[in-house]
This record gives C-alpha cells, sequence and structure tokens, in this order.
C-alpha cells in the first residue's frame, strides 16, 4: 500500500473518534444548558410577561401523579422543556407544568400577580404553590376548570388564571396540572392584576352574565 494511502488511513482511524467525541461533548453541553435555564425573572410588562419559554413539562400517563410525587427527586427529573412549545398537539391526556420564578426587581416583593394560562376548554386545573426555597407553599392549592362554579375562577375570567406573590429575592416554583381533552402547552403570561382586569373589563362582563346564566 502506497505511504500516502496509508497515511490517510492512519489518519481518518484518528479523527474518528475525535469527531465522535467532540459531536458527544457538545450534546452533553446543550443538554446541560437546557437543564441549567435561568428562572424567569418577574417583572410588570405591557400586555404580559411571556412565560411559555421557562415552562418545564411532565405527561401524566397514569393521570394520578399528586403534587408530592411531582415535586419528588424521580419525578422532577422527568420535566423538560418542550421543543416547540406552542405547535398544537391537543389530546385527551394530563399535563403537568413547572415554572422557576424569581423577582427582577425586589422591590415587587409587596405585589400581586397574576398566572393567566389561555384556555376556557379545561376540564380542571389545579395551582400549586409557589413553593419557595425549603419546599414551603406559599398559598393553599387553587382548583378551578369547566367542572368547578364560575365562582372558583379568582380573576372572574374564562381564561384560567390564578393570583400569587413572591415575598422576596430567591427562586420560587410554581406547579400547576391541567386535565383536558384538548391538553397541550400554552401560551402562558405573568400579569400584573390590574393590566389585566382593564384588559379585558367587557369581556369579563359578558362572562359573567353568560355563564352566571348556565
Amino acid at each position: 500500500m502506497p505511504a500516502t494511502a496509508l497515511s490517510w488511513r492512519r489518519l481518518s482511524w484518528c479523527i474518528g473518534p475525535l469527531f465522535m467525541l467532540v459531536l458527544a461533548l457538545l450534546t452533553l453541553a446543550s443538554a446541560r444548558a437546557d437543564t441549567a435555564r435561568e428562572p424567569l425573572r418577574l417583572s410588570r410588562q405591557d400586555g404580559g410577561m411571556a412565560a411559555v419559554h421557562a415552562l418545564q413539562v411532565l405527561e401524566d400517563d397514569s393521570r394520578a401523579l399528586t403534587i408530592e410525587q411531582v415535586r419528588s427527586a424521580p419525578d422532577i427529573a422527568r420535566f423538560a422543556y418542550p421543543q416547540d412549545p406552542l405547535r398544537g398537539k391537543e389530546a385527551d391526556r394530563v399535563l403537568w407544568f413547572r415554572l422557576e420564578m424569581r423577582l427582577a426587581d425586589p422591590a415587587d416583593a409587596s405585589r400581586d400577580w397574576l398566572m393567566v394560562v389561555p384556555t376556557v376548554s379545561t376540564h380542571e386545573i389545579r395551582f400549586y404553590g409557589p413553593f419557595d426555597a425549603d419546599g414551603k407553599a406559599l398559598a393553599p392549592v387553587v382548583v378551578t376548570g369547566m367542572r368547578h362554579p364560575w365562582a372558583s375562577r379568582p380573576a372572574a375570567s374564562e381564561q384560567m388564571a390564578w393570583r400569587f406573590r413572591l415575598p422576596g429575592p430567591g427562586i420560587y416554583t410554581a406547579y400547576f396540572r391541567v386535565e383536558s381533552t384538548f391538553a397541550r402547552i400554552y401560551d402562558v403570561k405573568i400579569w400584573d392584576p390590574v393590566d389585566y382586569l382593564q384588559s379585558t373589563q367587557d369581556k369579563r362582563m359578558f362572562d359573567a352574565l353568560t355563564y352566571g346564566l348556565l
């Protein structure tokens, strides 16, 4: 075999494993970067603050997981950031969502927030937390949805909404469980409550009359 051909073959033997190693390292780095995504830095924004990029999702095939289970280490590890979060994938299923948040401005510790899940067809939605760094829930569970009376909706809104507060610096984690025939990943936004109520005033009056008559 000519010396040149032999040299190229030896070079390919060296480059092949090296290329695979580099590819594996890049994949691992990408996975770690995804896992280490920063918590949502919460601030007041016109039109609400988009939160979908920070949402982690877990599909509950058993439809029986509890909040204690999804907050345990094995199930926390199963939460993932979806690749194409707003692409419609309607199906009869149960989804758990996990959102880590922190205040962009510590002065907002006295502010209320409203998490709005833009759905009107959810059978049931349960909001848990937020939980502080010690795992303590800072508010009772809120349960609402089509199966429940209109009075169960914290913002008197057709869309599902949840009022909460972050009492100071640090990372807080909220969970919500969605059970729906059209369960999908939602374009969740976090609003200042006054801004949201003002922006939906006419719609809420119509909804209150409509649902009140049903």
